[in-house]
């Protein structure tokens, strides 16, 4: 049983980031972990701190579509005949290269990836 006082609280004036960078191989909306990533991303929106998603889809009026980069059509999806660990390795991969190019860009102040 975990205790709540055994975890130290975060002080509550402790600033938000500016701009969140949100990375996830999977889809933004839909059931399972894409429902996960939905309200992730919806939350940092209504809290003003999500600067960009990346994701391979996401669920019509989820988000604007200047707040999100999908991978929907890359070319790493001509891979998909490949055995499933292979092709889900490709895309994990043609991810996490798009969301080093965009932190490059130094707009970000917070990423998170799954």
């Amino acid at each position: 049983m975990i205790v709540a006082d055994t975890f130290p609280s975060l002080p509550m004036d402790r600033p938000l980031p500016r701009a969140m960078l949100y990375s996830i191989a999977a889809g933004i909306g839909g059931p399972g972990l894409n429902r996960v990533a939905k309200e992730v991303v919806t939350l940092a929106q209504e809290k003003g701190f999500l600067g960009s998603a990346v994701a391979y889809s996401i669920a019509p009026n989820t988000l604007p579509n200047h707040l999100v980069r999908t991978l929907r059509y890359h070319p790493v999806r001509l891979l998909s005949a490949l055995k499933r660990d292979y092709y889900h390795g490709a895309k994990k991969h043609a991810l996490d290269h798009t969301a080093a190019k965009m932190l490059q860009s130094g707009r970000f102040d917070f990423f998170h990836s799954w």
